[in-house]
Formats: structure tokens, C-alpha cells, sequence
């Protein structure tokens, strides 16, 4: 079976501290997969690795099949590997739908004569507004970034990944900030994604995590704890013990 995106054996060194110890994963069309680990995991350093902004010093990192273990960021994007951030990074001083028209506009003209790419502008926003909308963010398309919520924020930083035609998403703890009455909102878009799309979900929020992934992988010291089903892997012992201080977890269906 050809993954839609894999790391072979990833190991990252930075001088003696060995962050990332021989890492597998695999993402299926159409995953809905949760990366899970306490703080100092290597969460963040094996994503980096899999979108190319940290090299790793041994293993491989394909998409489709082909290694790409070497190319840069923007090379990924282009194939269909797209990441968001814990921080956002949106422009504050202008609106929401400036903010995604400009994804939309970029992604269309990567390759394109500028001067053809000029009259499109129209599908552009065409565009821009369906994702928009997609993210539930309609009534607020004319509005600065500024004069939104924090979790509606994390919903524009969904719609500009959108814009650059994902074939995987990786999303880095989109709900890292977002009040409790904010949350269900962003769960209800995440769970209304293509389902096509392969999702890589790295999170603390577990409810997030029980609503949304069919497969987890937990993350300790670098190394692979146990990776599988939600519900074996939220009946974990080992998870309990290491990652949720013993308590008991209740998974739903997966």
C-alpha cells in the first residue's frame, strides 16, 4: 500500500540529545490520526521533520511514495503536505477575507504567467468565500482578524490551508488557546473536512482527540509508545501511567 505520508525510522540528534528515536508513522487516504505525548515528547521536532523545516539526522519522510526526506518546505506544499501552526500567524490588520484571498491567490499563481494570472481574481475570492464558509466564518468575511475571537482566528488558519489544496493536513494543536466555549465550533469543522484528506492531529485536548481521530500514536521521549486504534490505545496501561497520570479515559467508538 502506497501511504499518503510516511516516516521511516526518524531519528534527530540535536548534539547529544537524541529528540526523535526511530519514529514510524503512516497516514492513510483519508486518516484521521492523533499525535499525542506529555511536553518534551518530540511532538514538534518529528513535525517539523515531516513538513522539511528540521532535517532529520537518519530516517525518511515520503509523501505518495516518494522520498522527500531532502526537499524543502514549499516543495512539500506544492506535492500536497500542509501545516498549520500553534501561533498564529495571520495578518490582524486586514480582514478575514483578505487574509484568505491571499492564500487562494498565491496558491493559484505558483507557476503561472502573473499576466494570465491577473484576470483571476474573481475565482479567487470565488474561492476564498467557500472556505470561508466551509469554516463557518461567513458573517464575519468583512471583519478584521483583530475583532475575532481566538478560536474563530484558528478557523481562518484552517481555510488558508484549505486554499493551498491539501492532500494532507498537519494540524499543530489547533485548539492550543481556544476557551471551552469556543471549542465546538472548531471541532464541528474539522469533522466536516474532506474526508478524503489524510489528517494528522497534534493535540493535548483529548476530547478533541476522542471526536475526531480513528488512530493514535503517543509520543514519549522520542520514541513511539504505542501507536493503533483510539479506543486500544486510550485502554492503555502504559497511556495512563505515562501520559494521563493514571486516570481512567473513556474513548469513543472508533
Amino acid at each position: 500500500m502506497t501511504y499518503m505520508l510516511e516516516a521511516r525510522d526518524l531519528h534527530k540528534y540535536f548534539g547529544a540529545l537524541h529528540v526523535t528515536n526511530g519514529v514510524n508513522l503512516k497516514l492513510a487516504p483519508g486518516a484521521r490520526h492523533a499525535l499525542i505525548g506529555p511536553n518534551g515528547a518530540g511532538k514538534t521536532t518529528l513535525v517539523g521533520q515531516l513538513s522539511g523545516v528540521i532535517a532529520p539526522t537518519s530516517g525518511q519522510v515520503l509523501i505518495g511514495g516518494e522520498d522527500v526526506t531532502r526537499l524543502a518546505p514549499a516543495k512539500r506544499t506544492r506535492m500536497g503536505l500542509v501545516r498549520t501552526f500553534q501561533i498564529s500567524n495571520l495578518f490582524t490588520d486586514m480582514t478575514v477575507l483578505e487574509n484568505v484571498y491571499l492564500a487562494v491567490s498565491q496558491n493559484r499563481r505558483m507557476g503561472v504567467n502573473p499576466f494570465r494570472a491577473a484576470g483571476r481574481d474573481k475565482d479567487s475570492i470565488d474561492r476564498a468565500m467557500d472556505l470561508i464558509r466551509k469554516v463557518r466564518l461567513e458573517p464575519h468575511a468583512d471583519r478584521l482578524v483583530s475583532e475575532l475571537a481566538y478560536g474563530q482566528q484558528r478557523l481562518i488558519e484552517i481555510a488558508i490551508a484549505l486554499a493551498l489544496d491539501p492532500k494532507i493536513l498537519l494540524l499543530d494543536e489547533p485548539a492550543a488557546g481556544i476557551p471551552t466555549g469556543e471549542l465546538d465550533l472548531l471541532l464541528r469543522v474539522i469533522e466536516e473536512l474532506d474526508p478524503s484528506l489524510a489528517l494528522l492531529i497534534i493535540e493535548h485536548d483529548m476530547e478533541l482527540v476522542r471526536r475526531v481521530a480513528t488512530d493514535v500514536t503517543v509520543l514519549v521521549h522520542g520514541t513511539v509508545l504505542i501507536d493503533g486504534p483510539l479506543r486500544e490505545v486510550m485502554s492503555s496501561d502504559e497511556v495512563k501511567r505515562v501520559y494521563l497520570g493514571g486516570g481512567e479515559v473513556e474513548a469513543q467508538n472508533a
